[in-house]
């Protein structure tokens, strides 16, 4: 015999919106004297509470670290902004592996964005139907 259920019908998973925040983003939203650090700070929240997923290369990691550590001159302060960001869940740092770059390149030849644009837009959209 067939079971019927009734009420709320299963919802979809919900889709969080994917971004890729240029390494002077994150570091405006960790540092007041920064331009538009209310706007980057604001962001960066949305991606701590979950409302959108970040996929970053690993390369803007070694940058807001490098940043951090030049600019404040503290050493553990750049080690907690490192342990920080690796504990954020929906941060996800990347590696760009070859066959990425190799079709990156292609989308260079079509468009005229820089390099980090066609990275993120290829990642993005490589990975889209996983999320």
């Amino acid at each position: 015999m067939a079971r019927i259920f009734r009420g709320r019908r299963s919802k979809e998973p919900e889709r969080k919106m994917i971004v890729t925040l240029d390494s002077s983003v994150i570091i405006a939203a960790l540092r007041k004297q920064e331009e538009r650090h209310k706007e980057c700070r604001s962001l960066l929240e949305k991606v701590k509470d979950g409302k959108f997923i970040a996929l970053e290369p690993y390369i803007v990691m070694i940058e807001v670290i490098a940043a951090m550590r030049r600019r404040t001159g503290s050493k553990q302060l750049a080690e907690r902004v490192k342990n920080d960001l690796r504990s954020i869940d929906t941060i996800k740092f990347l590696d760009l592996v070859s066959f990425r770059a190799e079709e990156a390149t292609e989308i260079a030849t079509e468009m005229s964005v820089r390099g980090m644009v066609l990275w993120s837009f290829k990642l993005q959209r490589s990975l889209m139907p996983c999320w």
